[in-house]
């Protein structure tokens, strides 16, 4: 029977990693950003293998579409404008 091989905590990312990959891709003038400029972004602690987790994290949780033909993210998780006034608003039922 074979072990499986533990990996160092180091090789995990941190939530700190998911939200300054999210702020760069908020803050990016196009929605849409080729990985490889995405990784020339970011400090050298995240790795390759780091950003392919918080890459697979934000498309599970809906954040990011990865286009796979043009190596490319799309983000989708910021909401419109008229969506956040409707939403600091709100409804009143009676």
């Amino acid at each position: 029977m074979t072990a499986k091989k533990e990996r160092p905590l180091d090789e995990y990312p941190t939530a700190n990693d998911v939200f300054f990959v999210e702020n760069v891709l908020d803050n990016w003038y196009d929605s849409a950003i080729k990985i490889t400029e995405l990784t020339k972004k970011l400090p050298k602690e995240i790795t390759e293998d780091k950003l392919k987790q918080i890459v697979y994290y934000l498309e599970k949780t809906n954040k990011v579409l990865v286009n796979r033909e043009k190596n490319q993210l799309i983000y989708i998780a910021n909401p419109s404008q008229k969506l956040c006034s409707a939403i600091k608003k709100g409804i009143k039922y009676e």
